[in-house]
């Protein structure tokens, strides 16, 4: 076994590898590979004195890369454990001595004794380095080469000459609508539309005779069977095997080729505008006209050759009809132009046959990359300067009407609030002290009297209230105010209102409500019980004694609507006088007005009301027979919302809590301050009374009030400019607020708003009863 040893050690030596580039390496099989023998050339390749081996002061396996040494250790174990005489590892890195490390491949031949038992290894090592760095450099490109060819967006083939496809692109197979799977199975004429045909032979001989082809504009089919545009180029390439192939960049240009046309087709449709247009156009460039239609030349009275390559100033006259030259006003208007101000202006030209020609002209300056120029268009306006002048006259003639009318309105709308403050402030009066009276009356047939006029006073009230209610829809001054409405207690006043009413004059009265009636609504609660109110007043005045009215509530939680029905068995409509029964100052005839009176404008209130609540009043009735009036209106379900303008007082009436407060009755009509005194007496408060504002103003500096009940019409200071100096008197001294209460016979749109603007807490309107003062001085003092 020594022979063989040393014959490889000779060989070692031998100048084939003293001068060769291969190193041998003899180690002996034990621990850590003590090395035998080392060639020479190892100093020169990786700069290691053999000796230094063999010595041992010098490791081989501590020369191999650490991530390698796990996988040489593993092949030696493993061709050690077979029965080979010799095997080759897979490159790995050994270290030189100035640190960096080599690419080695290590072929290794395995000396065994006689028994078979290994005794040495030797290793064949040659430098690989500059082989696996072109091989990694290689596979990079190729990788570079793949993913390139894969995230192009453009389509990439590889098809052999026959049309097969060998490799493709995921831009390629989405363009067409297949996946890469169904593509490849494709062949290129599988894609091609049977009409290019032709067109492809040519592109196969650009192929035979120049290598290339392209580019070439196509079409493809797309796998739902549409065609796309596409945009070819392509290149032949030859294998190592003599093989041709093609290599194709596929770009789809289907929406270019659609934008094109439309450019086309535009292009075409400008053409025929610029050519068919009843207005005058025209391009100046270089400061002449460059094109212009037959329109503007029949304007003009020109021919083609006399206009282009003229400057607008040959077609004007020397000064325009402002006075301006016009050459310099030309030319101010065509610099703003170039600024990029767009201009609209009046010119006056001059004719062929030097008439003049008066046009309005709109020009623009259109600029783009390669070129500038004016866009204009004219329009002849000596017809349309006629009749701007007729409309000018007619425009001053309807403004002086409209506000005429306005004023008109506005007096009409004055003279209602003055009617109203000046009817209500008496009725006040009238109605209060009819209320004392009866009270006070004991004489069963002197309280009939007082009734009957309690019962006609209240009608002139009514009738106030429908005349004022219709001038404010009629002005479209009339608001609807929401509020969360206790549905309850709205219809159980009405009800027992009615049966009141239906009792005295022997007419029944039914009603029913609801079940899923809400408990709150959100409706506009004044405007709701006046269309009931109304339509149940009527019902009762056409139905004769031991007639019948039924009064029904429903409600629909779909879509929120409720809705009020009233029936009664009177005297009913004639068909043909049913729609005139919601006009205003309208009645069935005549003959009703006489017999039942009204104004005729409840009816035509109560529909224009239901329609402003989002629903809508209707009837059916038959003469003799009754009538059946229902309406509809939007009402929100509102359980949840708070109703922050109605206070609970009913735990609030008792008169020691209220028995120190003091009150001041500011109000001018001496009959009205006698009755707001009535009933404070009635309570038992303290009050002052004070005849206008600078009488209030003067009183609050004297005295402390919890409450002022402040009217609004007023000599010398009303009651608006009352309150503003009362509340700036508090801020100044940094007194808590009084509150003060409107006590007014205005009830005109928006007077309620006025009032808080102003700083009131509250307002009740004229006529009031002596329950609405006891409810105010309640709510806010009890």
């Amino acid at each position: 076994m020594m022979d063989a040893v040393n014959s490889y050690i000779e060989m070692v030596n031998s100048p084939l590898f003293t001068d060769g580039p291969i190193v041998v390496f003899i180690w002996e099989n034990s621990d850590g590979w003590p090395v035998v023998e080392v060639s020479p050339n190892i100093k020169r390749l990786y700069g290691y004195a053999p000796e230094k081996y063999v010595s041992g002061r010098i490791a081989f396996a501590n020369q191999i890369h650490p991530d390698d040494l796990s996988q040489v250790f593993s092949e030696v174990t493993i061709a050690s454990s077979d029965t080979q005489n010799s095997f080759s590892h897979k490159p790995y890195r050994y270290q030189t001595s100035d640190g960096t490390y080599r690419w080695v491949s290590d072929t290794t031949t395995i000396l065994r004794d006689e028994n078979g038992n290994i005794t040495h290894y030797v290793g064949y090592l040659t430098d690989i380095t500059q082989y696996v760095n072109t091989q990694n450099l290689l596979e990079e490109k190729e990788a570079w080469f793949k993913n390139l060819f894969e995230i192009s967006p453009v389509g990439i083939s590889l098809n052999k000459i026959s049309g097969e496809f060998v490799q493709i692109n995921s831009a390629l197979h989405n363009m067409c609508g297949y996946s890469h799977d169904e593509f490849v199975k494709l062949s290129y004429w599988d894609i091609t539309p049977i009409s290019y045909l032709e067109e492809e032979e040519k592109q196969l001989y650009h192929i035979k005779t120049k290598g290339r082809y392209g580019p070439y504009k196509k079409e493809y089919i797309h796998k739902d069977g549409h065609y796309i545009n596409v945009l070819l180029n392509g290149i032949v390439t030859t294998d190592s095997s003599g093989n041709q192939y093609i290599w194709s960049l596929i770009q789809d240009i289907t929406e270019l080729t659609q934008a094109n046309e439309k450019a086309k087709k535009n292009s075409r449709q400008f053409q025929t505008l610029f050519e068919k247009a009843n207005s005058g156009i025209f391009i100046i460039k270089d400061g002449v006209f460059s094109m212009c239609n037959p329109k503007l030349l029949e304007m003009i009275g020109m021919k083609r050759s006399e206009l282009i390559g003229k400057s607008p100033s040959f077609i004007s006259p020397e000064i325009q009809p402002d006075g301006i030259n016009s050459d310099e006003k030309a030319a101010l208007l065509i610099q703003s132009v170039i600024e990029g101000k767009p201009q609209v202006f009046e010119w006056q030209h001059l004719k062929g046959d030097g008439s003049f020609l008066e046009v309005e002209v709109n020009v623009s300056y259109i600029q783009s990359d390669d070129d500038a120029y004016i866009l204009g268009f004219w329009r002849d306006i000596a017809e349309n300067k006629a009749a701007r002048k007729k409309l000018e006259e007619l425009n001053k003639r309807l403004t002086a009407e409209k506000e005429k009318a306005e004023f008109a309105n506005e007096a009409k709308s004055r003279f209602l609030a003055n009617m109203s403050h000046e009817i209500r402030t008496p009725m006040n009066g009238i109605l209060g002290f009819i209320d004392v009276l009866e009270k006070e009356e004991m004489d069963e047939k002197r309280q009939n009297y007082f009734k009957h006029i309690q019962s006609s006073s209240q009608l002139l009230l009514s009738i106030i209230n429908d005349i004022l209610d219709f001038s404010k829809l009629e002005s479209g001054k009339l608001l609807i105010e929401l509020s969360a409405v206790d549905s309850k207690e709205l219809f159980e006043s009405v009800i027992e209102t009615y049966q009141n009413i239906c009792h005295d004059k022997e007419i029944t009265f039914k009603y029913s409500i609801a079940n899923n009636l809400p408990t709150k609504v959100m409706t506009d609660i004044v405007r709701v019980k006046q269309i009931m109110f109304n339509l149940l007043s009527n019902a009762v005045k056409f139905t004769p004694k031991n007639g019948e009215i039924s009064f029904n509530i429903s409600y629909n939680a779909d879509n929120e609507t409720l809705s009020c029905s009233v029936i009664d068995n009177g005297v009913g409509i004639d068909s043909k006088n049913i729609n005139k029964i919601f006009k205003a100052f309208e009645q069935e005839d005549a003959s009703t007005t006489r017999k039942y009176g009204g104004t005729g404008l409840g009816l035509a209130i109560c529909s224009s009301l239901t329609e402003m609540l989002g629903g809508k009043l209707t009837v059916s009735s038959r003469l003799n027979e009754g009538s059946h009036f229902s309406f509809f209106i939007k009402a929100k379900s509102g359980n949840d919302f708070i109703n922050s303008d109605k206070k609970d007082t009913s735990s609030k009436r008792n008169k020691n809590s209220i028995q120190n407060a003091k009150i001041l009755i500011v109000e001018d009509n001496i009959t009205n301050q006698m009755l707001l005194s009535l009933y404070i007496d009635e309570i038992g408060l303290k009050y002052d009374v004070a005849a206008d504002g600078f009488e209030a103003l003067k009183q609050f500096k004297k005295n402390s009030y919890d409450l002022i009940l402040m009217d609004e019409n007023m000599p010398n200071m009303n009651g608006v400019d009352a309150t503003k100096a009362i509340r700036a008197l508090e801020r100044s001294q940094e007194l808590y607020p009084t509150i003060i209460v409107a006590v007014t016979a205005n009830a005109l749109s928006g007077d309620r708003q006025r009032f808080i603007s102003a700083g009131m807490d509250d307002y009740i309107s004229k006529p009031y009863s002596e329950a609405d003062i006891e409810e105010i001085i309640y709510k806010y003092i009890g």
